[in-house]
Formats: C-alpha cells, sequence, structure tokens
C-alpha cells in the first residue's frame, strides 16, 4: 500500500482519499473492507496498475458517508485474488476527526501559471484563481490570519511590498518599499516588513509606509517573520549567509511585538543551526500560540533541499515532527522523509487537532512524476503535545491541486468572512463571530446570543462556551482532546 498512510487522521467535508498500490495485476480482483464501531464498507473491483481505488459518489458518496458516521478510528483491509488464489489483507488503520476543516489555503502555483496565487478551500473540487501576474509578478504573500488581508511582493528582485483586499482581490495599496517576505498581523492592520532591503525588518500600519519602529538583531539579518495569532509575539529566522531569498543558515528568533505603541521586545534565539540542517526557518504559530512550527532544511530554495518540519515551544523543547515527515514508512537517507517544506497552519482548532498544510517534494501515491514537483499536503497535530511524544500523524495529500504543477508557500487563513444573515456552517465563518439557527431552522450569522455558546462561535474564553471538553482557541469554541 502505497497511500493513505497507515494512522493518518482524516478530517470530514474533504473528497474521499484514492487508495493505491503496487504489486497486483491486470487480471486481478480486491476486496476492500473498512469497519469501524459504527459503519461498515465493503467494495469488490479490479484494479489494473497503476492500481488505484477512488470512493464512488454515485448513486452515494460512500466516502461522505463514512465520514460523517464515524468518529475515531478505522480498520482498512485490502485483499487480492490473482484468478487462481487470495492473498492475505494488507491491513492500515485510520482515525476520522469530528469536524470539518476550515478557513482558505492561499498558495502560488508554478509552472504553467508563472506565480499566480490560487486559494483553495478544503472540500472544493478545484482552487480558484486569486491574484494573477498579469505580467507582473506576486509572490511571498501572507494572510492575515481573520483571513480579510493579503500582503504580497511584486516584480521579483527587492520584491516591494503590497497589501490586498481577500475578498476582491483588490489592491489596497502598493508601498513601492523593497521587502520580500512579510508578516501581517493578526487583524490585518500592520505589516513587518524589508527582508529584502537589508539588516532590519520595519514595522508600519497596512496602509503606509512609515515605519513605526525597526526589529534587528545584531548578530545577522531577519527573515521569513510570522505574527502570533494572539498579536503578542512575533516569529522569525536570522540567517547569517546568503542573501534574502537565498541562505544556507539560519536560527529560529522570537520577539515580542506591540503596536500601541509600537515596539520590539526581548528579541531572543529559540532555536540553533544544525550541520545537517542549517537552514532553520518558514515559522508558523499553532491556533493557540503555544507552539511554532519551522522547517529545518539543507537550503531555503526547497525544490532541491533536503528538509523536515520540527516543533518548539520556544522554551527549551524542540522535536521533529517525525510522523508528518514520513519516518518509517517514507524512504530515509536523503529520499521522500527528508522532504517537507514551508508548514502553515490553520488558524483554529477543528475536531481536536490543528491542522497544518505545508509542500513537499514527496511522490503521491503511484501518479508518475510527483516525486520532484512541489504539492501541497496536511497533516493532524495533537491539541496538547505531551513530552516524549511525537504530536503529529502522517499527512495526506491536499485533494482539488492541479497535479504536475508546482504548488508552494500555503498559507493558511480563516475565510472571508460573512455578514449577518449569510448561511453558516460555523461562528468563524461570520464577521460578527455567530453562527445560530434562525426561525426556520437555518443557521445563519447572527450577533452574539445570550449565554453560552456552541462549537465554532466566538468566545473570550473557556467560559462562554456551552459543554464538556472545550476549550476557547484563538478566539473560538473548540474540541478538547481527539
Amino acid at each position: 500500500l502505497l497511500y493513505p498512510y497507515n494512522n493518518t487522521v482524516f478530517p470530514r467535508g474533504l473528497r474521499g482519499p484514492e487508495i493505491q498500490w503496487n504489486g497486483g495485476g491486470a487480471g486481478d480482483v480486491y476486496r476492500l473492507s473498512i469497519v469501524s464501531d459504527t459503519f461498515e464498507y465493503e467494495s469488490w473491483f479490479s484494479a489494473p496498475p497503476p492500481s488505484r481505488y477512488a470512493f464512488p459518489t454515485a448513486p452515494i458518496d460512500a466516502w461522505r458517508q463514512l465520514t460523517t458516521s464515524v468518529t475515531g478510528p478505522l480498520k482498512v483491509d485490502l485483499q487480492r485474488w490473482d484468478g487462481a488464489q487470495a492473498y492475505n489483507a494488507k491491513s492500515i488503520n485510520w482515525r476520522i476527526a469530528s469536524a470539518n476543516l476550515a478557513g482558505t489555503i492561499y498558495y502560488t502555483a508554478l509552472d504553467p501559471n508563472k506565480g499566480d496565487v490560487l486559494r483553495l478551500t478544503p472540500g472544493a473540487q478545484a482552487p480558484e484563481s486569486f491574484l494573477q501576474t498579469g505580467g507582473r509578478c506576486i509572490a511571498c504573500h501572507t494572510v492575515a490570519s481573520n483571513g480579510q488581508k493579503l500582503v504580497a511582493g511584486f516584480d521579483g528582485g527587492a520584491s516591494p511590498w503590497g497589501v490586498f483586499d481577500a475578498a476582491s482581490g483588490a489592491l489596497l495599496y502598493d508601498s513601492g518599499q523593497a521587502s520580500g517576505f512579510q508578516a501581517m498581523s493578526p487583524e490585518g492592520d500592520y505589516v513587518l516588513w524589508g527582508q529584502s532591503s537589508g539588516g532590519q525588518l520595519n514595522l508600519s500600519a497596512s496602509n503606509n509606509n512609515q515605519v513605526l519602529s525597526t526589529l534587528s538583531t545584531g548578530t545577522g539579518i531577519p527573515v521569513h517573520p510570522v505574527w502570533s495569532n494572539d498579536g503578542s509575539r512575533l516569529a522569525f529566522a536570522n540567517r547569517t549567509n546568503g542573501n534574502w531569498l537565498d541562505f544556507t543558515q539560519s536560527a529560529l528568533w522570537v520577539t515580542g511585538v506591540s503596536t500601541s505603541p509600537p515596539q520590539f521586545n526581548d528579541v531572543k534565539p529559540i532555536v540553533e543551526s544544525t550541520p545537517d540542517r542549517p537552514a532553520v526557518t518558514f515559522p508558523t504559530f499553532t491556533p493557540d500560540s503555544k507552539w511554532i512550527a519551522f522547517m529545518r532544511a539543507t537550503e531555503t530554495r526547497t525544490q532541491n533541499a533536503l528538509g523536515e518540519l520540527w516543533m518548539t515551544d520556544g522554551a527549551g523543547t524542540t522535536f521533529p515532527l517525525s510522523a508528518l515527515n514520513g519516518a518509517g514508512y517514507l524512504s530515509e537517507n536523503g529520499g521522500d522523509a527528508n522532504r517537507s517544506f514551508e508548514p502553515s497552519f490553520l488558524p483554529l482548532a477543528a475536531g481536536g487537532y490543528f491542522w497544518v498544510v505545508f509542500s513537499t517534494t514527496r511522490a503521491y501515491g503511484n501518479y508518475a512524476g510527483t516525486g520532484t514537483l512541489l504539492q501541497l499536503w496536511v497533516a493532524a497535530i495533537d491539541q496538547n503535545p505531551q513530552p516524549g511524544q511525537d504530536p503529529s500523524h502522517p499527512a495526506f495529500w491536499l485533494p482539488g491541486q492541479s497535479l504536475g504543477v508546482r504548488n508552494m508557500r500555503g498559507q493558511w487563513a480563516r475565510a472571508v468572512c460573512k455578514p449577518n444573515g449569510s448561511t453558516c456552517e460555523a461562528g468563524f465563518d461570520c464577521c460578527e463571530g455567530f453562527c445560530l439557527k434562525n426561525s426556520e431552522g437555518v443557521p445563519v450569522c447572527s450577533d452574539k446570543p445570550a449565554g453560552c455558546v456552541d462549537l465554532g462561535n466566538a468566545c473570550q474564553g473557556n467560559a462562554d462556551c456551552c459543554g464538556q471538553d472545550v476549550a476557547c482557541i484563538n478566539g473560538f469554541c473548540s474540541a478538547g482532546k481527539p
């Protein structure tokens, strides 16, 4: 069995995974059995090499029915008959989380798009073209975690920064100031910029280029900044060789940040470089802002690099995300287990997990050519990492993107919010933060109700959320342990 991997955690709301394997013959017949405490599925079929099985959608969407009927473990058996004998089943286990993935993933699509920024809502059949180059390169994008604004660089070279409206794609402000990569505050009001222009980063409001404060380390040049979801901290890499785009030596740093008054405080390193993976960069905060995932790689140009994803609490606890990286089940020593890059967390907890999107050149099952092209994959991370335990789970290929296209720099944010009266799935869909059933029983965006609120609605603390094992994470009521 090549894909999906053993012990993968799947959310609800996505297209079913395409099971892929090798070693079969053209005339072989297969039996697929999937069993949980609340659901059983069985299918008999043929699948000549390259052997694959897609869950049927007619007359019933089998994967959707399975995932909405199950929370927890699944036992998966695939058995083969070659016309003369039946073989023992290959068995693996999956787990279904109790929620859909939320938000929108903005990513850069190269070849043949030439760098367009696309966006994909998890569960959609195809991405939406968001920002087209139109002769002017747009790259190095970052999205405010509330999903309302996006900042990106223009034109290659020094890449001056500009701000876009996420609802319409309209350019709101063109700074004309060299930048490269930027960080954007959670509400989209501030931008940290200047990676390509010198030895410091500059803090400005997102509608002008007046420098309010500067960030420097004195021992290198800060690059690849990212803002925490609670707005209190920034993480960034501190490079000590190369240029702003190509370097092979950097450490991970953090700083406190304030916009009133504008200032930085307690600027310090938290993860040092290592000889085998000297480029430590591309940080991203978990929704609760307590943990930082980052990339350890041989270089920052990820297409030809070897890299892994790690996580740290910034206070001395640092570990690899081994299951996500593929340790023990993907080829190592320079193979697929060393090709994970550019992580970005969904800023909302879902189904008892944090979810991270990342780019990787690992092979997608038995699809030819996918072992060299960057594609976007997603993995579940346990919400409450425990000492000595890997909180990550094996990743899955993100459905909806195009195979054969280099897709990279996935940036996960909340979806563009909806006004009151719009239909919704949860409060994080709504500008006011509350999704409630109207008199006809239809969930619509609404004003804040009296008393506690259900999962997915806005909160300021755990006491605002109804039910046990429910926590207020990044402003929304979220399920506790999976």
